[in-house]
């Protein structure tokens, strides 16, 4: 099943960059993330979220998003993809602000090419996967063995699949400065961007 690309129509792109400056002009962010989860699968040297206790999230962030007014909306966490309902909340803000560009941030193991079109048919314009080595130095960095074979697995197929904007990110850090170009390099060879 290939995805539905939704390429924005001439309007849409017009509302799109309509709703940028209006958000600049009346002192709206740009920019927003929604943490829709704390609660995290990795255990990374960076972040704490893992330790989060129990949770309660919310159930629909269109009410957030109205009050703020941002033109990009990035989910992330934690670990979004832990929401079962995550393809629900996309659907909802696509539904209600067409206009929006919509993202979300994972960690990617528990990103399938399954799931990562499930979300794209819900209405995210871009996917972004953290990877910040080339190899399974990445899984000891991020607490989840296997995690470096999974992305270099799953990237390539999420594109031929249809979803023609992944990004791949990487935390600079002392450790990985060397291998920062690798990265670079293997998203580049794949067809994704950074």
């Amino acid at each position: 099943m290939d995805a539905i690309r939704r390429d924005p129509s001439w309007s849409e792109k017009a509302a799109g960059a309509l709703q940028f400056v209006k958000s600049r002009w009346t002192g709206h962010p740009t920019l927003i993330n929604l943490e829709v989860t704390r609660a995290c699968n990795a255990r990374c040297d960076f972040c704490r979220y893992w330790r989060t206790p129990s949770e309660k999230p919310l159930d629909d962030y269109v009410p957030v998003i109205r009050r703020l007014k941002p033109s990009v909306v990035i989910f992330t966490g934690g670990e979004p993809l832990l929401r079962r309902d995550l393809a629900r909340l996309i659907g909802d803000v696509r539904r209600e602000f067409p206009a929006i560009y919509l993202g979300m941030v994972t960690n990617g193991a528990l990103l399938s090419v399954g799931k990562g079109l499930e979300l794209w048919d819900a209405g995210l314009n871009q996917i972004t996967v953290s990877l910040d080595f080339p190899d399974e130095r990445h899984d000891g960095t991020r607490g989840i063995p296997g995690l470096t074979k999974r992305i270099l697995r799953n990237i390539p197929q999420l594109i031929a699949a249809g979803i023609d904007n992944l990004v791949i990110q990487t935390v600079v850090k002392t450790e990985n400065l060397a291998c920062v170009a690798d990265v670079i390099e293997w998203a580049r060879s794949v067809g994704a961007r950074v």
